[in-house]
């Protein structure tokens, strides 16, 4: 699941694996919107997303890809007015 704010993007992986126990977050991670320089879906298959991560305090990146069982088309879409907002408002503060 992608959670999104204009104070960051925060990425929650769900284990629905087990139907049986609860959803509860296996991983939980939290990138702000800053550290994010790119975001997408595969043009030929929607079904992957994808984000590049720039690490805070070192000069390294990261890049994370997920599978969807439907189109993550939606979820880039989300994630870029996301940055609209934060940019706008980063505009508006500078």
């Amino acid at each position: 699941m992608v959670d999104k704010s204009n104070q960051g993007l925060g990425i929650r992986m769900v284990d629905k694996s087990n139907p049986g126990h609860h959803e509860a977050p296996c991983h939980d991670y939290f990138y702000h919107l800053k550290h994010v320089s790119f975001c997408g879906f595969h043009p030929k298959d929607p079904r992957y997303f994808g984000f590049i991560t720039k690490h805070p305090a070192v000069q390294r990146f990261a890049c994370h890809v997920f599978e969807s069982i439907d189109s993550t088309r939606p979820v880039a879409e989300a994630v870029g007015r996301a940055f609209q907002r934060f940019y706008k408002k980063y505009i508006e503060t500078a």
